[in-house]
């Protein structure tokens, strides 16, 4: 009888599991791709107690059954790949909260701090045959760091905290002078792209019709896909065209993508106005928090891709990442897909909700910038422009947003200024919701509580959080307004556009983000279920409701 519990316990719990942790790790970093990697998933000891990686303990799928400290050690087992003579071995990590000493063999490797990105170490002259990873973690839910929708007391809008680490941990075979780094920035016909340091390259496009090679010295290269005689495919929402190219060096070889395409600000008609590409698009968008059920804050491409198609099916053209930076395989996948994304950095400080978030709802949104001490000041500055070196290549992205709602807010003019300096090609939201300053490209609204005409001034306007009306069965269910019947629930979305979005089209309202594409825990605003896959609303109605806002945009323009 044992066996036969133990078997089952593998059958329908640890394989459909494990299983999700094949995927290719090389997809971690889908800009700068190579073939060699060796997953470092499955089975670890934490405290000496079994759990799966990359799941945080907090998480049922970790299987993590013992007791959850705020300082706790990691280790795991490995065999030395066969390398060549002259190849290194790099050990990445997608992400560990918040604070992270690695060791090989008790031999210190590196000290991280963070919580959302990922970094790395050269391994290779620490590693015996046999080798013990050993990773101490610390997590105090410290809030000089980046910490989202955290809490060690989840309700409403509060969620349930992850620890340690929590995205996938692999090894990277490299020879010994690699690309340790990409940056790709494009048009709608060149595209530059930098590397780490000047070596010579080669660089290759093979598919469809389109057979180019190019050698250059240097770190650099710019083509002129026109001058090239090259076909030119716009990257766009319904055809995401990616090309796709080889870089080669006299060691190294990598694969990476770039999209043409561009996303401005622009005057039409008195109005700053979005355009991809030349022309005007009007965002349909959903607050996306990146909460996975049973996984927490861990999903996988295939995970990502559901959401995508999911928003897509529905009409929307863009997602507002919240509060959260995902593993690279959802910028990928968004990439892939076409679908557009405002990327958030993650809130640090203090959080008040009767001045950050109840009255400013009543018109109360003016208020001084906190005033961080030094620590919390360089931690959230080094954040920011280390999510922008990661993320400003990705096709994708679109926009970020620096401070939500006035949390853990401070001179914010400055902040604008210094990440905006050199980037042209990305929107800053400086304050979204409100406390705003003199600085940020974009007027950024939230409301909830109401439906109003909402009208541009001298920037572009969003209408960044909307919505998060509540249609559930369950007791205790946060949001913003709730109804008992699908009808009830329907008619509050039709009267949010007919009352506020679709009026103030006309008044140059360039998009909207609707709260949000699924429920998370207890606060069960979604348009689908935690499950990710349970529609609640009439999505042929609701899909009618975003095309009338393009059709809307054309009439106006």
């Amino acid at each position: 009888m044992q066996s036969l519990i133990i078997s089952s316990y593998i059958d329908y719990t640890l394989k459909p599991i494990l299983g999700k942790l094949c995927y290719p790790k090389g997809m971690d970093r889908s800009l700068l791709k190579r073939d060699r990697y060796i997953s470092l998933d499955g089975i670890w000891k934490l405290d000496g107690k079994d759990i799966i990686v990359p799941y945080a303990p907090q998480a049922k799928r970790s299987m993590y059954n013992g007791t959850i400290k705020e300082e706790m050690t990691y280790t795991k087992t490995f065999r030395k790949p066969d390398i060549k003579d002259g190849e290194r071995i790099i050990l990445h990590f997608g992400a560990i909260d918040q604070i992270a000493d690695v060791y090989i063999n008790d031999v210190f490797m590196i000290h991280h701090e963070d919580g959302y990105l990922p970094f790395s170490i050269d391994i290779t002259d620490v590693l015996d045959d046999d080798n013990v990873l050993k990773v101490r973690c610390i997590d105090h839910l410290d809030k000089d760091y980046p910490y989202g929708k955290q809490t060690k007391d989840p309700k409403g809008m509060w969620y349930t905290p992850i620890s340690f680490i929590w995205q996938s941990v692999y090894l990277e075979v490299v020879p010994n002078d690699y690309i340790k780094d990409i940056k790709i920035k494009t048009t709608m016909d060149r595209v530059s792209i930098k590397l780490d340091k000047p070596r010579t390259y080669e660089l290759i496009i093979d598919q469809d019709d389109i057979h180019y090679h190019k050698a250059f010295e240097g770190d650099e290269i710019m083509i002129d896909l026109k001058k090239e005689g090259l076909d030119i495919h716009l990257w766009d929402i319904d055809d995401p065209y990616l090309y796709r190219f080889s870089l080669k060096t006299d060691q190294d070889i990598i694969k990476s993508y770039f999209a043409l395409r561009e996303f401005k600000i622009k005057e039409i008609k008195g109005y700053k106005r979005f355009t991809l590409n030349d022309k005007p698009i009007f965002l349909c968008g959903l607050l996306d928090q990146g909460y996975y059920g049973d996984g927490l804050y861990t999903a996988f491409k295939d995970d990502y891709r559901q959401d995508i198609l999911n928003a897509k099916r529905l009409g929307f053209n863009c997602l507002r990442k919240h509060i959260k930076v995902e593993s690279d395989v959802f910028y990928e996948a968004c990439d892939e897909l076409g679908i557009l994304v405002i990327q958030d950095f993650v809130n640090s400080g203090d959080y008040n909700f009767i001045k950050d978030t109840a009255l400013p709802n009543i018109g109360f949104k003016r208020k001084s910038d906190h005033k961080p001490h030094t620590k919390r000041h360089d931690i959230f500055i080094d954040h920011a422009k280390k999510v922008k070196e990661i993320l400003d290549s990705h096709p994708c992205i679109i926009a970020y947003t620096i401070f939500n709602e006035g949390w853990g807010q401070f001179d914010a003019d400055h902040v604008y200024e210094l990440l905006k300096k050199d980037d042209e090609d990305h929107i800053l939201d400086a304050t979204s919701g409100w406390f705003i300053r003199s600085k940020s490209d974009l007027d950024s609204e939230h409301i909830y509580f109401r439906n109003k005409v909402l009208k541009a001034k001298d920037r572009a306007l969003l209408l960044s959080e909307c919505g998060g009306y509540v249609y559930s069965d369950e007791k205790d269910s946060y949001g913003y307004g709730s109804s008992k019947d699908l009808l009830a629930h329907m008619q509050k979305i039709e009267k949010l556009y007919e009352r506020m979005i679709y009026p103030s089209i006309k008044y140059g309202l360039d998009g909207f983000i609707y709260t949000q594409i699924y429920d998370v825990e207890t606060e069960r605003n979604g348009l689908y279920k935690e499950d990710h896959k349970t529609l609640k609303v009439d999505g042929a109605k609701l899909k009618a409701l975003n095309e009338r806002c393009h059709k809307l945009l054309e009439e106006t323009i």
